[in-house]
């Protein structure tokens, strides 16, 4: 299950808006607010998404894995 708040945080540690992190893996802006609402990124997007964020452990924000 998706971290949505430690997602977010990590957003703004990176100085990156919802809006520009869409861009960036090639998703719509509300493609984007859906899958953070759901949950429910493929697992390109969520790797993508680790690398633009430097998320060194992706498991506990996309998994919930502690």
């Amino acid at each position: 299950m998706l971290d949505v708040k430690r997602l977010k945080a990590e957003m703004v540690l990176s100085g990156v808006t919802q809006q520009e992190l869409a861009h960036k893996i090639g998703i719509s802006e509300q493609t984007m607010t859906r899958r953070m609402k759901c949950g429910n990124f493929t697992i390109n997007e969520a790797a993508e998404i680790s690398k633009l964020l430097n998320i060194s452990n992706p498991a506990q924000i996309f998994l919930g894995v502690i």
